[in-house]
C-alpha cells in the first residue's frame, strides 16, 4: 500500500512538472510572437497554471519524503476552472469545434486546459471542494474584464486590436450584446463549478466506499 502510495506520488510530480513546462513553453513561444500576449485571457489563465503547477511540482517532491504540504482545494479548483474558461470561449466562440492552428495554439487552448483538468481528476484529494466556491471562481473572469475595461479607458490597445475579444467589443456589438455573452460566460463559469464540486464529492465518496 505504501509502495502504491509513493508511485502515485511520483507520477504525479512527473505530470506536474511536464504539465508546467508545456504551459512555460507556450508562454514563452507565445510572447516571442508578440509582446502584448500577456494582455489576453489565454495567457493569463496559462501563467496562472505554469506558477500553481510550478508550485506543485516542488510539494511533490516534499511529498516524497513524507511532507503534507500541497496547494489549497479552493486555489486548485480556480485554477482548474480558470484554464477551462480558456478552453470553452475558444472551443465554441473563437474557434467553433475547429481545429488548432499551429502548436502554439494547440498548447495555450486545448494541451494546457486537457492535462489541467485531467490531474485534478487524477491526483487532487478530493472532498474539500463547497458549493458556494463555483461562484467564488467567478472572480478570474471579472477581474479580467475589470482590466480589459480599464485598459480601454486608458486608451491601450491590445496590439492592432482596441479589445482582445470580439464578444468584447462594445463598439462594434453595443453594450445589449456584449452583456449577453458576458452573462452568458459568467452562467458557463457558474455551471462548469458546481460540475466541478459534483465530480469532487463523487469521487471522494466512490473512494470512501
Amino acid at each position: 500500500m505504501e509502495n502504491r502510495l509513493i508511485s502515485k506520488k511520483a507520477v504525479n510530480l512527473m505530470y506536474s512538472l511536464m504539465l508546467t513546462l508545456i504551459a512555460v513553453s507556450g508562454l514563452v513561444d507565445g510572447y516571442a510572437s508578440s509582446r502584448y500576449v500577456f494582455k489576453y485571457y489565454t495567457y493569463q489563465s496559462n501563467l496562472l497554471v505554469a506558477v500553481i503547477y510550478g508550485i506543485q511540482t516542488v510539494l511533490c517532491v516534499f511529498a516524497l519524503k513524507g511532507s503534507r504540504l500541497r496547494i489549497p482545494a479552493f486555489v486548485k479548483g480556480l485554477t482548474v476552472l480558470a484554464i477551462q474558461v480558456t478552453f470553452l470561449t475558444v472551443l465554441f466562440l473563437l474557434n467553433p469545434f475547429g481545429f488548432p492552428k499551429d502548436w502554439l495554439d494547440a498548447r495555450i487552448h486545448y494541451v494546457v486546459p486537457l492535462m489541467t483538468l485531467v490531474e485534478w481528476v487524477l491526483f487532487e484529494s478530493h472532498g474539500e471542494l463547497r458549493w458556494y466556491y463555483s461562484l467564488c471562481w467567478l472572480m478570474a473572469p471579472v477581474a479580467y474584464l475589470i482590466y480589459v475595461y480599464a485598459m480601454v479607458r486608458q486608451n491601450v490597445w491590445f496590439g492592432v486590436d482596441r479589445v482582445p475579444y470580439f464578444f468584447l467589443d462594445y463598439r462594434t456589438l453595443g453594450w445589449g450584446r456584449v452583456t449577453v455573452y458576458t452573462l452568458l460566460i459568467a452562467a458557463l463559469v457558474v455551471s462548469v463549478g458546481m460540475l466541478m464540486v459534483c465530480v469532487d464529492h463523487w469521487i471522494w465518496r466512490k473512494k470512501s466506499s
